[in-house]
């Protein structure tokens, strides 16, 4: 190990134990910390391509853009999960600066071409998943565990016909543009389509799923080969864990009813009250189906923004006024039980280091040894 991946190391190391920190005790991840780090990754970067070229060797062919695309993908994938709410923005950020700095070299078990650091993210979110499960298993009602599961059955089938039809379109689309790269961008090209159709065409996206799965079907039936229904049972089943027993029942156990008269400064919002007609309704702030994620800030007002500072007393004026007029219904609203997430990104960088990839390679390989 040379003395720029040793400093990438002690640098990432103490930024987790920083920011770990702070995050359990104030509920913060400052720029303060995460925005240098970032600055650092870089300059390590150019450091590192520069003594390489002094050394009279060369650059490794394609390392420089892989560092590129693993960034870039890194920042799209951290802004996505943002949006599904499974973090906050900070968050995002600091997994970047993690990203940035951890050298390849630790991602190779399970490496994944033009985003290793997908390595990182899964060693993350193994120990958070595993923590929310079983926190769930003791904690959840057998009531609410119905009332989640059927909910849940209800949006799967539908979210699954989306995604199936849409992936055929868009792949459809994208073999008749002659640039290879294009074949990679399959998920970005989704998303724009769910976009186009959504918030232009005003076209219910569930409907336009459900037909573009019965046209496949008819003019293209080799395209659900036992592979796909291999990915689509895979999906199914993490959709369904991360979903259910983590999302939803983890809603109800990370949240309190707090009465709109007795909110304080402070407070983070477990819902989202939003305008519908001339009323505001108060929503649950968890994401279980794909369109829902993606087009509930498009289809309707919000009466505050949710900041990761949670409500200010302006916020609280507005609200209270409205319950006042009786355009918002609700009596009390659900309050976030905050959880530190810097922690879990701290544990996934130091099994990425420990492991030198992802754990879940690690523990195969493992296992294999003495079986």
């Amino acid at each position: 190990m040379d003395l720029i991946d040793t400093i990438s190391i002690i640098i990432s190391l103490g930024l987790g134990i920083i920011t770990s920190y702070e995050d359990i005790k104030e509920n913060k991840i400052r720029n303060k910390w995460v925005g240098p780090a970032i600055l650092i990754a870089i300059i390590l970067f150019i450091i590192r391509i520069i003594l390489i070229k002094f050394s009279g060797s060369q650059v490794a062919p394609g390392y420089i853009k892989e560092y590129l695309f693993n960034s870039v993908i890194t920042f799209a994938v951290g802004f996505m999960i943002w949006e599904l709410k499974l973090w906050n923005a900070a968050d995002a950020k600091l997994f970047l600066a993690y990203a940035m700095l951890i050298p390849f070299k630790f991602y190779y078990k399970g490496y994944m071409n033009r985003f290793p650091s997908f390595v990182l993210l899964t060693n993350t979110f193994l120990p958070y998943l595993v923590f929310g499960f079983s926190y769930s298993l003791f904690k959840i009602k057998k009531s609410d565990f119905k009332k989640i599961f059927r909910r849940i059955i209800r949006q799967t089938s539908t979210s699954l016909f989306l995604l199936v039809g849409l992936f055929w379109m868009s792949s459809k689309f994208l073999s008749l543009i002659p640039i290879p790269i294009l074949s990679n961008l399959n998920m970005i090209f989704t998303v724009v389509i769910m976009v186009i159709f959504q918030k232009y065409l005003k076209i219910k996206l569930n409907y336009l799923g459900i037909g573009l799965t019965i046209l496949a079907l008819i003019f293209d039936i080799k395209y659900f080969d036992l592979k796909l229904l291999v990915q689509l049972l895979k999906t199914l089943f993490l959709y369904m864990f991360v979903r259910f027993f983590i999302l939803s029942t983890g809603f109800k156990i990370f949240t309190k009813r707090v009465r709109i008269a007795d909110l304080k400064p402070g407070m983070v919002l477990a819902d989202e009250i939003l305008k519908k007609d001339e009323e505001y309704i108060a929503n649950e702030k968890i994401l279980i189906s794909i369109t829902q994620a993606f087009f509930q800030k498009a289809s309707y007002e919000k009466l505050i923004k949710n900041k990761p500072e949670g409500i200010s007393k302006q916020d609280i004026k507005k609200i209270q006024t409205q319950r006042k007029l009786n355009k918002l219904k609700s009596y009390s609203l659900n309050i976030a039980k905050t959880v530190a997430f810097a922690p879990f990104l701290l544990f996934g960088v130091i099994l990425t280091l420990l492991s030198k990839g992802s754990v879940l390679t690690f523990l195969y390989i493992l296992i294999e040894k003495f079986i």
